[in-house]
C-alpha cells in the first residue's frame, strides 16, 4: 500500500484537480465512499458525526447525507460557530432535512449527553492537517466521545494523532480509520499506527497511476502481496528444485547464531541447507541440527575460521544458489578472507549480516564491484559502521538513510528495528508491519537471516525475498507472543511458529 506525507497528499489532490477531477468531486467520492464502507459494517443506528472546519468536515457532512438516505438517524457536531471552508458550506447545503446539527461550543451542550445512545461515533474533525495539542473544545468532545458505549471509525487520521504525538495527549480512540487515497505514515509506522484501529483505504476518483513518480518512495508490506510471491511447487519437484544455501557462520564462542539461522532455513522450504562453520564449533553445533549438509571447516586458534578456508570458498561459492554469511561468525583475519573471497567470486545471491557487516564496513566499495545480487540486513548499530553517522543520525531518519545507502551501493538494505525498512536500490522502500517488541533479544536476526536465505536460494529474487523474509518474521513473533507473552516469545518459540505463520499468508480469504 502506498505511504504519502500530508504535504505529498495536498500536492497530488492538487495535481488532480487540475487534471483529472475537482476537489468538490474528491470530497463526494471520499464521503460516499466513507458511507458504503460504514453501511456494509454497521445497521441503520443513530449515529454521532463530529466535523471541524476544513475539508476532513466536509468528508463528514458527506458521510452524513449518505447515511441519512440509507435510513440511519444521523446528528451532526459542529466543532465551531465559524464557518467551514467554502467547499464545505457548499456541501453542508446539500444535507437533508431530518439531520439535526448542534455546535460543540454552545453553552448548553453536555459532551457526554451527545452520545448518549448513539451506536456508532464518526470523527471528521481535523484529518491530515492537525499539528500539536488538541483545542479545548475538541478535546472535551472527544473525551466524551471514547467513554461512549458505541462503535468509533475515525476519518483520515484519529483526532490528535500527529507524528509529534505524545502519550499524555488526547487522541479519539478509533476502532478503524479510514484513509483517503491511501495510507499516511501515522498508519504505517510504529507506534502510532496501533494506535488508529483496522486501517482502511477509501479510494476517491484517482489512483496510484495519476500520482507523480517521485512521491512513490514508501510502501506499506501487505499480506496479499506477500502470498503473491509464493509459487506452487511443481508436482515432480527434487530437493536441487528447492534450491541450495550455503550458511557460513558460527564460531567456537557463538555457535547459537549459525543453528538459529540454519533452523530458519530449513523450516522456509530449502531443498538443501549447507552450513559451514569452524570445527571448534563441532560439539556444539552437530547435535541440534540433522538435516543439514554439515562443512566443518579448519579453525584459528581462538575456534574462529581459519585463512586456509578460503581456497575452499573460491573454488566451490558458486555451487551454491544463495549464500548468507555473517551471523556468529567472529571478526578475525579468517573470517575477513573468506568474505573477501566470496565477494570476489560469487555471481549468486548474497545475504550479508552481523559480523559479515562489520567486516564489509571495512571493504565497502566492494559492494559496487562485486558479481552478487547482494542483501545485507543490518541494525542501526550496524548501518552506522556502514555509513559513518551516528546511531541517532540512522533512528531519525531510518527511511532516508536506507534507501541511500540501496541506492549508492546498489544493494538491497533491510534496516532492522521497528519498523523495518527494506529500501531498494531503484530509489523505493517497503515498510514492514508485523513484529513486536518480544523480537528484541539475540538471536533474533540470526532467524531472519535464515528465512531470507531460504527463500533466496528456492528462486525469490532478493527484493522479495527480503519482504516475504522479514513479513514472515515479524508473524512469526507476534504469533509467539501471543501464546507465550512477550517475555517468553524465544527465538527457539519463534522457530516453531514458522509453519503457522506460512499458513496464515497462504491461506486463501
Amino acid at each position: 500500500m502506498l505511504i504519502l506525507t500530508p504535504q505529498q497528499i495536498r500536492e497530488a489532490e492538487n495535481d488532480a484537480n487540475n487534471a483529472v477531477l475537482s476537489f468538490e468531486t474528491m470530497m463526494e467520492n471520499a464521503g460516499k465512499g466513507c458511507a458504503d464502507h460504514i453501511i456494509s459494517l454497521y445497521p441503520a443506528c443513530k449515529t454521532v458525526i463530529l466535523c471541524g472546519k476544513g475539508k476532513n468536515g466536509g468528508d463528514g457532512l458527506v458521510i452524513a447525507r449518505h447515511l441519512h438516505n440509507a435510513g440511519f438517524d444521523v446528528t451532526i457536531v459542529n466543532m465551531s460557530k465559524d464557518k467551514s471552508d467554502p467547499l464545505s458550506e457548499t456541501v453542508r447545503t446539500r444535507i437533508p432535512q431530518g439531520v439535526v446539527q448542534l455546535c460543540a461550543e454552545d453553552e448548553n451542550i453536555c459532551p457526554k449527553l451527545l452520545f448518549d445512545g448513539a451506536a456508532l461515533i464518526i470523527e471528521c474533525i481535523f484529518g491530515i492537517g492537525f499539528r500539536g495539542k488538541l483545542p479545548e473544545t475538541a478535546e472535551r468532545i472527544i473525551l466524551a466521545a471514547n467513554a461512549a458505549a458505541a462503535g468509533r471509525i475515525a476519518v483520515d487520521l484519529p483526532a490528535g494523532l500527529w507524528d509529534g504525538y505524545s502519550e499524555e495527549d488526547t487522541f479519539f480512540h478509533a476502532d478503524e480509520t479510514l484513509s483517503m487515497l491511501c495510507l499516511k505514515p501515522v498508519h504505517a509506522f510504529h507506534p502510532l499506527s496501533d494506535l488508529c484501529g483496522k486501517v482502511t483505504v477509501i479510494p476517491i476518483g484517482f489512483g496510484e497511476d495519476d500520482i507523480r513518480n517521485e512521491y512513490k518512495k514508501l510502501h506499506l508490506t501487505t499480506k496479499k502481496a506477500v502470498a503473491s510471491m509464493f509459487r506452487k511447487r511443481p508436482y515432480n519437484a527434487h530437493k536441487g528444485t528447492n534450491g541450495n544455501a550455503l550458511l557460513v557462520m558460527g564460531c567456537r564462542n557463538m555457535p547459537g547464531a549459525a543453528v538459529m539461522a540454519a533452523k530458519g532455513c530449513l523450516h522456509c522450504g530449502a531443498g538443501l541447507v549447507s552450513l559451514a562453520f569452524p570445527d571448534a564449533a563441532y560439539a556444539a553445533v552437530t547435535p541440534q541440527l540433522s538435516e543439514c549438509l554439515l562443512l566443518p571447516m579448519q579453525s584459528d586458534a581462538d575456534g574462529c575460521f581459519a585463512n586456509c578456508n578460503a581456497v575452499w570458498f573460491a573454488e566451490n561459492c558458486n555451487r551454491f544458489s544463495a549464500i548468507a554469511i555473517g551471523c556468529g561468525l567472529s571478526q578475525a583475519d579468517g573470517a575477513e578472507q573468506i568474505l573477501l573471497t566470496i565477494l570476489e567470486n560469487y555471481n549468486g545471491k548474497l545475504l550479508i549480516d552481523a559480523d559479515g557487516i562489520n567486516l564489509l564496513s571495512r571493504h565497502i566499495n566492494l559492494l559496487k564491484t562485486a558479481k552478487a545480487q547482494i542483501l545485507i540486513t543490518p541494525h542501526p548499530g550496524e548501518m552506522a559502521r556502514l555509513t559513518g553517522k551516528t546511531i541517532s543520525d540512522i533512528n531519525a531518519d531510518r527511511e532516508n538513510t536506507a534507501i541511500r545507502f540501496a541506492e549508492e551501493y546498489g544493494c538491497v538494505t533491510v534496516l532492522k528495528g521497528a519498523n523495518t525498512v527494506i529500501a531498494f536500490p531503484d530509489g523505493t522502500a517497503a515498510i514492514n508491519p508485523t513484529g513486536n517488541p518480544s523480537m528484541a533479544r539475540g538471536g533474533s536476526g540470526d532467524l531472519l537471516t535464515g528465512i531470507i536465505s531460504a527463500f533466496l536460494a528456492q528462486g525469490f529474487s532478493t527484493v522479495n525475498a527480503a519482504v516475504a523474509g522479514v513479513y514472515l518474521h515479524g508473524l512469526c513473533g507476534d504469533i509467539a507472543a501471543a501464546r507465550f507473552t512477550e517475555y517468553a516469545a524465544t527465538v527457539s518459540r519463534m522457530t516453531d511458529c514458522i509453519p503457522d505463520a506460512l499458513s496464515l499468508i497462504l491461506k486463501k480469504d
